[in-house]
């Protein structure tokens, strides 16, 4: 039998983009009423530094930044019957203002942002995965308010030269239709 390749970073891009139509059918997301589109990397923090740079260099490309889902890798890929992917880092990311206060970072990044982008793309990654429910995933949240990347010398989690704010997931135990049972 042939198998078809199936590429994780592929389908975490169609997991975005699922979630980007989703999410614009919504006529109340932020998504539908500021005409905004999920911007998708993947790579390691060099690699998504890099592209963000290209980014922030045109006047068009600038203003299509964030929101930014980025996978960060290396991932881990267990080949089997199911694809076992053990571990999975994604950064849902919104630009946002130096001088807010916490409280408002979660009045104008977290809650009409970030976590109405993180509940879809769950949703969405929950059809390309055996387990259908979010719980036997297992993710975590990390709530990163006013972040800032230090580019000189460390780079964190791949957003360089902009404060935002952002949520670190990490997805254990994600188990994917692998391409010998997938088409």
């Amino acid at each position: 039998m042939t198998r078809n390749p199936v590429y994780i970073v592929d389908i975490i891009g169609t997991v975005v983009s699922d979630t980007d139509t989703s999410l614009k059918e919504d006529l109340t997301s932020y998504l539908s009423t500021s005409g905004k589109t999920l911007n998708y990397i993947y790579g390691d923090n060099d690699e998504i530094n890099k592209q963000m740079q290209l980014l922030s260099q045109g006047t068009n490309s600038k203003a299509k930044r964030f929101p930014l889902i980025a996978l960060i890798m290396p991932i881990k890929i267990i080949d089997g019957e199911l694809w076992q992917v053990p571990l999975m880092k994604l950064v849902i990311a919104t630009e946002t203002n130096a001088d807010l206060l916490f409280s408002a970072r979660y009045e104008q990044s977290f809650k009409p942002i970030l976590y109405p982008i993180y509940y879809e793309l769950m949703e969405q990654l929950m059809h390309r995965t055996v387990d259908s429910d979010i719980q036997a995933m297992a993710p975590s949240i990390t709530e990163v308010p006013k972040y800032v990347p230090v580019i000189q010398k460390e780079k964190v989690d791949g957003i360089v030269n902009t404060i935002v704010d952002a949520l670190v997931i990490e997805i254990s135990k994600t188990l994917i239709f692998s391409p010998f049972n997938c088409y």
